[in-house]
């Protein structure tokens, strides 16, 4: 979308100012709207029957039990990895002074989407 709205002026930093509030702002509503669905647990006849089924609560307490998987040391470095690239390429497409120059402008979007 910012590849076809860069020659009337709108940048990735305009459109970040928006959807990142709409996105945020959707989220927080639907969690509200969810969060009032369905009855609480302790009010659900249905959930309230399983509870006294033995053989429910057991097959459920056997496979919902935690386990602990160790992380390899090289998984913290992974997740943060990743993390500086994605932050990399947003500050890349919102800050023209970071975009790669040629012929003394920014490389524009459309090239930088085709890479």
């Amino acid at each position: 979308m910012v590849a076809f709205l860069e020659p009337q002026g709108v940048t990735l930093g305009n459109v970040l100012s928006v959807t990142i509030p709409a996105t945020l702002l959707g989220l927080g509503l639907a969690c509200v709207f969810v969060n009032k669905m369905g009855k609480e647990l302790k009010d659900d006849p249905n959930y309230q029957r399983l509870l006294q089924d033995p053989e429910y609560v057991k097959e459920n307490h056997i496979t919902t039990n935690p386990t602990e998987l160790p992380l390899k040391p090289t998984a913290k470095l992974s997740v943060g990895l990743f993390l500086f690239g994605a932050l990399l390429v947003v500050l890349m497409g919102a800050i023209p002074a970071l975009r790669p120059v040629f012929d003394g402008k920014p490389m524009g979007w459309l090239t930088r989407l085709k890479l």
